[in-house]
This record gives C-alpha cells, sequence and structure tokens, in this order.
C-alpha cells in the first residue's frame, strides 16, 4: 500500500521523503521496479488523470541557447480559459513585435490572436553543476534530457525533476582524417525490450577512404544502465543532413532526414527518413518515405518532428523573403506507410513551424519562427503565448518528471 501511494506522488515530494527512512530512500532511489511504476502512471493513458496532469511540464531554451527553463501547462485548458487582465499593458506594448498578421484577403482573419502569459522557471543549475554558457537539447526521453554545451564537445544527460547530471564517457570514434568526416548526428531513447536508456551518435561521412566506398553513417550506441558505448560495426549507406542532427523519438524509434549515398541529395527521389530501431538486441536502420507531393527545391528546407503521436514534416522558408510562404504541414497517421501522409492547414502563415509535442484538450503549442502559439485546429484560431522576461525561444520539448537515475 506504501509503495502504491508513493507512486502516485510529484518527484519532488519523493526527493523530500527519501529523507523519512532508509527503507523509503532505497525504495524510492534503487527499486527499478518502484521507478518504472512510477514512470508509468505519470504517463497514463487516461489524459484526464491527475498524475498525467501534474507530471507533464514544457522545457525550453531561449533562441540564443542561454538559458534552460520549465513551464507547466495544464492539459484541461484551465490555463487558457483564465486570461490575466491586469498584463493587458503588456500585450499592448508587444502587440505590433509578437502578433502574428494575417494577409488582407484571408478569410480567417477575423479569428485574430489573443495572448497568453506564462511564468517559466530557469534550470539555473544546470549552468552551475555543467561547464557551459548555452546549451543545445539533442533528446528528451523518461524525463531525461541529452545536452550538449558550447565549447564542451562531450554530452551530458540531465534529470531537472531530481537535479542529477551525468557527463558521458569519450565517444568511441575511429574516424581519420582522410575519411572525409561530414558531420555528427545524435539521438536518445529508450529500448523497452532490455530497459536500457540509449544515446545514439551517428558519425557521417561524406567518403571513407579506407574502405574505398562513398560513405554512409555509422553510429555509436551508450547504455545509461552499463555506462559505456559500443560501435555497430556496419557503414549504413546514408547521409543524414547536418542541419537536422537531432533525432527525432516516436514509438520507440529515432528518426533523421537524409539521402541514400550515391544519390543527388538534392533530388526529390533521393529524400527520405532514416529510422533507427531501437527495441531490438542488435539496433537495425529501416527507411521510411516522405510524402510524394514535397517539391524537389524543399529537401533542405524541409523540418521532421512529432505532432502529438504522428510523424510530422514542416518546411522552412527562404529567409530573405520578407513574407511567410507556407499555410500546410505534413502528418503520417499510419506509421511507417507512406500513403498515410495526410495534408493539414493552419491559418498562420509561416516561413518555419515546429511542434513541441505537447497539446491541450482543444490546443496544442507550437513554435511559428520563434514565437509558442497555442493553436486550435478545431475553428483555426490561436492564442500567442509569451512567457515572462523570455523574448524568442529555441528548442521546445515536452517531458515527464519522474526519478530514473543517472547513478
Amino acid at each position: 500500500m506504501i509503495e502504491e501511494i508513493l507512486s502516485r506522488l510529484p518527484v519532488k515530494s519523493l526527493c523530500r521523503f527519501k529523507c523519512v527512512s532508509k527503507p523509503w530512500s532505497s525504495l524510492i532511489s534503487d527499486d527499478p521496479s518502484f521507478v518504472a511504476s512510477h514512470l508509468r502512471k505519470g504517463f497514463g493513458e487516461d489524459k484526464d488523470d491527475l498524475l498525467f496532469r501534474r507530471r507533464r511540464r514544457v522545457i525550453f531554451t531561449d533562441a540564443a541557447g542561454n538559458g534552460l527553463h520549465s513551464m507547466h501547462l495544464d492539459y484541461d485548458d484551465e490555463f487558457l480559459n483564465h486570461n490575466n487582465e491586469e498584463d493587458a499593458s503588456y500585450y499592448h506594448d508587444n502587440r505590433n513585435r509578437n502578433s502574428f498578421d494575417f494577409d488582407d484577403d484571408d478569410e480567417e482573419e477575423e479569428v485574430g490572436a489573443s495572448n497568453l502569459l506564462a511564468t517559466a522557471t530557469e534550470l539555473q543549475y544546470v549552468y552551475s553543476e555543467l561547464s557551459g554558457i548555452s546549451v543545445s537539447m539533442l533528446g528528451c526521453c523518461n524525463g531525461l534530457l541529452l545536452c550538449m554545451f558550447l565549447y564542451d564537445p562531450q554530452l551530458y544527460l540531465v534529470n531537472p525533476a531530481t537535479r542529477q547530471s551525468k557527463k558521458l564517457p569519450q565517444i568511441p570514434t575511429q574516424y581519420t582524417i582522410d575519411d572525409l568526416y561530414f558531420c555528427n548526428v545524435y539521438g536518445f531513447g529508450f529500448d523497452s525490450s532490455t530497459h536500457q536508456h540509449k544515446v545514439i551518435n551517428g558519425v557521417v561521412y561524406r567518403r571513407n577512404v579506407r574502405d574505398d566506398d562513398e560513405g554512409g553513417v555509422e553510429f555509436n550506441v551508450y547504455a545509461l544502465e552499463t555506462n559505456s558505448w559500443r560501435q555497430i560495426q556496419f557503414l549504413f549507406p546514408y547521409h543524414i543532413f547536418p542541419c537536422r542532427n537531432k533525432g527525432t523519438l516516436l514509438n520507440g524509434n529515432l528518426h533523421w532526414l537524409g539521402t541514400r549515398v550515391g544519390e543527388d541529395d538534392h533530388r526529390h527521389s533521393s529524400l527520405l527518413i532514416v529510422s533507427l530501431v531501437l527495441t531490438q538486441d542488435q539496433e537495425e536502420v529501416r527507411e521510411i518515405p516522405l510524402p510524394r507531393e514535397i517539391d524537389s527545391s524543399q529537401t533542405l528546407r524541409t523540418i521532421l518532428g512529432v505532432y502529438r503521436e504522428w510523424l510530422c514534416v514542416t518546411f522552412e522558408g527562404d529567409y530573405g523573403k520578407a513574407t511567410p510562404t507556407f499555410n500546410e504541414f505534413w502528418v503520417m497517421k499510419e506509421y511507417g506507410v507512406g500513403e498515410s501522409w495526410t495534408k493539414m492547414r493552419v491559418s498562420i502563415p509561416y516561413w518555419k513551424l515546429s511542434h513541441s509535442g505537447f497539446w491541450t484538450k482543444s490546443h496544442d503549442l507550437m513554435v511559428f519562427e520563434e514565437e509558442l502559439v497555442m493553436y486550435n485546429f478545431n475553428d483555426h484560431s490561436f492564442r500567442n503565448l509569451r512567457v515572462r522576461e523570455i523574448g524568442k525561444v529555441g528548442s521546445v520539448e515536452t517531458y515527464w518528471e519522474s526519478i530514473v537515475s543517472l547513478k
């Protein structure tokens, strides 16, 4: 009974209750079954469940990566339904800078946008514990973040809820200057078959002189539970775009945008999703097709992400143009099935759009350019979300607080 009660408590309370007794401390810190039970109850299939609402948070960096922030937005729309009148002057002063404008002939111009104001907590302990002034979030899984800091090539795992951090061992790279090394890609996920958290590093080669081939990607796998790296002794025939080096996690697999080796990177036929399957004893790579309708000119302007529980593809416009260029994105309704790609419309013209993975009963939290927007796909209305003392945002993730240990 005690375990059942404790497994339903928030992480902050559990961290305090470790001081109650040695058995409680051992249970909360060292019992894998209890940690798994606590994590499972937090995810919950019932989105109205109190545990789901309490543990799910939004975590993000500012546009410059100079701060890591955490924010709670409730699922049942209570936050959306209570607009703060005392912040009217804030909205007025920032209206021109923060509002999105429709074209004159847009039929939904009358919908307009109202503003919301939220407060976030800066996770200052991350910077006090780790040596870095600018942070990049490279992955999020089970309440853990995979991070890299400016001027520090090492990877770190961070649990924002328990304030634990861990510097990963050096990646076992073996490439030489003659291998025409191109870039590194990263990902973070959980292998449910072996109950291991895995960090992925992919080394992408344009050409491998040692083997006299046309290059590809070679994956290194780190397991948190063993605290060690291993190298997959195979060069997979794909080139992954360096500007899209962060793996997208869905259905236990990691995904990147890339092309097949030997094909012109700018040809429409070569663009695809490279999927690394984690939930097996031996990882394997699979291909997932992109929508046929994507124009070849958009090859290097395609962004891969997750909309709710589906893979999605958005676009990045021409920075040189004064007006936005897109009003749509694609979602894969049936995982891995190319024919299930479905086009979705947005009423806000954009030149860059990404999804946070966070949604409420009626709205989805999305990032238009570098601004947060709560968007309603039922009537295509939206509300600009401002965060106190934060301007533009960078990486945005959804995570569930957990007591997964980094020890």
